[in-house]
């Protein structure tokens, strides 16, 4: 799963109910041209976004208090207000194939579950059995979705029909969990996973109607990867975090890799000091992709560095860009353009940022 899931830890706090209002709150400051982090109160931390269009997006997280799951709209980048989903304990994955509806997975009392959204407003959950929780989700068209997650003994991938149908779960055989998925149609999605026997964590895997092959291993096997994307029907880009030799010591960085028709190459560093967790990455076309993450360790709920966004050209990353901030994370990322993306994060308060697309070369 995510190098950083604050969801669980952070809690959350008693809202008031209320879809589309905006946030009373105003930007932090920030440097001359660079955007300004949106904070969301009463929020602890936002997990996942996905944007229908450049002005309409919604994000999922956790309150402030007791952890449950909530649902923020983001119009045109600002974001409205959080409106709790009871009966959830974290929402880490959301899907909007149009304005009207999305499709938000997480954890609940015992089970994952699944919320649909309409135009904003999350029902009620929806639990899926066989499953503990739910962690991402991808809806290429409509109500039929793919989710991943992981049961009580390996990884899992669940075809969902909005709002109130799922089928049994499809294990990744040698996983312990599927940390993301994307899906190029309503037939064909590409996965990325944890391995259960300890020897590498870094492999993917292709969905085809709804069922895992076999997971192939991203060499040097050194890497977890926590998000997947596909810029086009045959090329996707995975990233995470992994390490590299620096004279004797294992040093971490941000890792991505090219996957195409199912094969994926070798794992490309991202060149940065201090090292960068790379969380989730979104393609706004067949241009290039754009992941974000941190730029400092994370221990104990919290980074000590702030948010960052890389460009992924031709399967290749570019610097990591700072967002200034004070010890952020960016745990999501949605581009629904070529130019532009809006990413969510904590820094111990939700957070909400508009990316200019290419941040850096």
């Amino acid at each position: 799963m995510r190098f950083v899931r604050l969801a669980a830890v952070l809690g959350g706090a008693i809202l008031l109910a209320g879809c589309g209002a905006a946030s009373t709150s105003t930007p932090t400051s920030t440097l001359p041209g660079e955007p300004a982090p949106r904070p969301v109160h009463d929020v602890a931390v936002l997990d996942a976004v996905s944007c229908a269009t450049a002005a309409r997006c919604v994000a999922v997280g956790a309150t402030t208090v007791d952890g449950t799951g909530v649902v923020v709209p983001i119009s045109n980048g600002v974001p409205g207000s959080p409106v709790p989903v009871t009966g959830t304990k974290g929402l880490f994955g959301v899907s909007c194939p149009t304005t009207a509806f999305c499709e938000a997975v997480g954890a609940g009392n015992g089970s994952g579950v699944a919320v649909p959204v309409t135009d904003g407003s999350p029902g009620p959950p929806v639990p899926v059995a066989g499953t503990n929780s739910l962690d991402g989700i991808s809806c290429p068209t409509g109500p039929l979705c793919e989710a991943a997650g992981r049961s009580a003994a390996q990884g899992v991938v669940v075809t969902l029909t909005s709002p109130t149908h799922a089928q049994a779960p499809s294990p990744v055989a040698g996983t312990t969990s599927v940390n993301g998925i994307d899906c190029v149609s309503d037939s064909l999605c590409q996965v990325v996973a944890s391995t259960s026997n300890g020897k590498y964590n870094d492999v993917v895997a292709t969905v085809a109607g709804g069922v895992p092959g076999l997971f192939r291993v991203v060499p040097p096997g050194t890497s977890t990867f926590s998000g997947v994307a596909c810029s086009s029907a045959s090329t996707c880009v995975a990233v995470g975090s992994g390490v590299h030799l620096v004279g004797s010591r294992n040093t971490p960085e941000g890792v991505v890799t090219t996957i195409v028709n199912g094969t994926p190459g070798g794992a490309v560093g991202v060149a940065a000091t201090p090292a960068v967790h790379l969380e989730a990455v979104s393609c706004g076309g067949s241009a290039g992709c754009v992941a974000v993450g941190t730029d400092g360790t994370v221990a104990a709920g919290a980074s000590k560095g702030r948010g960052v966004s890389v460009t992924i050209a031709g399967g290749t990353p570019g610097h990591a860009t700072p967002v200034p901030g004070s010890n952020l994370i960016l745990d999501g990322v949605s581009c629904p353009t070529s130019s532009s993306c809006i990413a969510v994060g904590t820094d111990g308060t939700a957070q909400v940022v508009t990316l200019s697309v290419p941040r850096s070369s």
